[in-house]
């Protein structure tokens, strides 16, 4: 004769199994729930001498004379900023305290409203509380990045060096150097046609290495300017 389960024991069974799942698909090791919102990093330089002008009594002196660091930040497959992941972790330069020599020369306020501890600390609550990174990771990231952009070496190698062009050139150089789109954003101040930020996409291999991707949003600020011939200031030095 056949053993046969019991409906009870069978329900059990079934119930032990059902359980078992649920357990191993909520729990944090489980890649279906913690998987990473983050599609990509918006990586933000600016121009201080385009920043400026437009808010040249609010901005520190001297201006440093290299593109400084807006910030890296998390966004979506549909470009919106993830939920907080952090939202315990308070701002607390202890945590890095050997990154602020060079933080304070890559990573600088520009405006006098801030001091660079306070520029940090409200781009650690706007976007990094949303990456995939503790605090201190967050800020050696993004000084990894900086130094992989290595702006001021690799737009020379291009023969991007201060001086106006247009903004084709200043596109195609970039793609020659970057292997890809970078988004330009674009301002007209006191000194003319400004390139004000270049944004790269950004993303992290399994080693945690940055890698540079082509930039689908159009560039910002620019496209009235550009279809008269202007010519767009790259402003290093102040």
């Amino acid at each position: 004769m056949k053993h046969m389960l019991s409906p009870s024991l069978f329900s059990s069974a079934f119930f032990f199994i059902l359980l078992s799942y649920l357990c191993f698909l909520f729990s944090p090791t489980s890649n279906v729930v913690s998987q990473s919102p983050v599609a990509y990093y918006k990586f933000v330089l600016q121009w201080p001498r385009a920043v400026c002008p437009t808010f040249a009594s609010n901005c520190i002196s001297p201006l440093p004379n290299i593109p400084t660091i807006h910030g890296l930040w998390p966004e979506t497959v549909t470009g919106v900023t993830p939920p907080i992941r952090n939202p315990a972790e308070k701002f607390n330069k202890n945590k890095f305290l050997d990154l602020l020599p060079e933080l304070n020369i890559k990573w600088p306020t520009l405006l006098l409203r801030f001091t660079n501890q306070g520029f940090w600390l409200h781009e650690w609550g706007k976007h990094g509380k949303s990456s995939d990174f503790d605090q201190r990771q967050f800020f050696h990231k993004t000084l990894d990045v900086y130094s992989m952009i290595d702006p001021m070496n690799r737009m020379a190698h291009v023969g991007l060096h201060p001086g106006t062009y247009t903004l084709q050139t200043i596109n195609s150089r970039l793609i020659a150097e970057y292997g890809g789109k970078v988004q330009i954003i674009c301002i007209t101040n006191i000194l003319g046609f400004q390139v004000q930020e270049l944004r790269f996409n950004v993303t992290f291999d399994s080693a945690g290495q940055p890698q540079v991707h082509p930039f689908t949003p159009p560039d910002q600020g620019c496209q009235a300017a550009s279809t008269n011939g202007a010519r767009f200031w790259l402003r290093f030095l102040s």
